[in-house]
């Protein structure tokens, strides 16, 4: 649809809920990605938490939704691609340099590994510094990629997620040639880096950023069974996890046998078929709750701070979740339902105040290049 006949509005609580939602994913996943520990607990309290974990593997992915609709969704971007690229890196490539090099020293002086110039680049280059900060460099690659489009004038974003969705499909074809012939794909690492493998997502976010309305109208229509695709989509997640090694890995921990993570890696990756569908459909579903009563309780106010927040504690997050919790208190190590929603509290809760406090009293400058707000 045209964008002048479509109605802009400078906020969207809608997208302050799925960023919030998506971050609070992100910390859920890296408190639960060591499932082994679950197991131990028996059978019900192992798939507890695999539901749990696959939950929120809509993250990155919407995550990466949203990057790519604000692009499009503000007509003004297209007319100084160049402004907007320079603002959106601005407020990420610092605070990642920051944080990098912060927790690669802090582990030089706990002795967790030595000095070494090569490696460092290496991280700061491929994100790697921390573990999730492959998303860095990914988002990087897309902001890179818009801009080189819209300087092209190729912006006929349709015929650009079909192309999307082509590559999508290669690359998870990609993912179960090798999941079926040696159980693991040894590319992981890169795929997590590369934008071929999340393409998808990034030019669907700048398709709906340009119909955003049309599709509001599709949404509200299908909200009930979107509630119900979503559910489904969840469950055959579970399903094919368990196809691929849930139950094997099950048992092998239960047989207290080596396990490999390359394994559980596999079950639980983004590019699963169920996983890919189920980030789509929740995306969808939380959008369609854009006229609802839900944001008019007091708790819409908190989701839109959380937003707001959501990259600064995607930067700090994973290493108070290692380094405090599982190598000071070892709370990690228990893998009980208890320590799982102990951590959970502490890790967000202590993030959030410490970007709350910086906020309050650096001047804006620092908490711009510290935590990119």
């Amino acid at each position: 649809m045209s964008t002048k006949s479509q109605n802009i509005q400078t906020r969207l609580p809608e997208f302050d809920l799925l960023r919030s939602l998506a971050i609070i994913g992100v910390v859920i996943i890296h408190i639960t990605a060591p499932l082994d520990l679950y197991a131990h607990h028996g059978i019900l309290m192992y798939y507890l938490f695999v539901v749990i974990h696959l939950a929120q593997r809509f993250c990155v992915p919407v995550f990466l939704i949203i990057s790519g609709f604000f692009l499009t969704y503000k007509t003004d971007n297209e007319q100084n691609p160049t402004l907007v690229l320079k603002r959106r890196l601005g407020r990420i490539i610092p605070p990642y340099l920051f944080w990098s090099l912060f927790f690669y020293f802090l582990d030089i002086a706990l002795g967790v590994r030595p000095f070494n110039l090569l490696v460092l680049l290496k991280d700061l280059l491929l994100g790697s510094a921390v573990g999730a900060y492959y998303f860095v460099i990914l988002i990087i690659q897309f902001y890179l990629l818009w801009w080189l489009l819209t300087k092209l004038r190729i912006l006929n974003y349709t015929k650009l997620l079909v192309i999307s969705i082509v590559v999508q499909i290669l690359a998870t074809i990609y993912l179960y040639y090798y999941l079926f012939n040696i159980h693991y794909f040894p590319s992981i690492d890169l795929m997590y880096r590369l934008i071929g493998a999340w393409l998808f997502y990034f030019v669907f976010g700048l398709f709906l950023g340009k119909n955003y309305d049309a599709t509001q109208r599709v949404v509200q229509k299908i909200r009930t069974p979107l509630i119900l695709i979503t559910l489904v989509l969840l469950l055959l997640s579970v399903v094919e996890f368990n196809i691929i090694d849930g139950s094997a890995l099950l048992n092998t921990i239960n047989n207290k046998t080596v396990v490999t993570g390359e394994k559980l890696e596999t079950a639980i990756s983004y590019w699963r078929v169920s996983s890919q569908l189920y980030s789509v459909a929740f995306f969808l579903l939380i959008i369609s709750l854009r006229d609802t009563k839900f944001f008019q309780f007091e708790t819409a106010s908190f989701f839109k701070k959380l937003s707001e927040y959501s990259f600064a504690i995607y930067l700090i997050h994973q290493p108070i979740i290692w380094k405090v919790f599982f190598r000071v208190f070892k709370l990690l190590g228990t893998g009980s339902l208890a320590s799982f929603l102990v951590i959970f509290a502490l890790d967000l809760g202590l993030c959030y105040g410490l970007i709350y406090l910086a906020c309050k009293f650096l001047p804006k400058k620092y908490t711009r290049y510290v935590f990119g707000l």
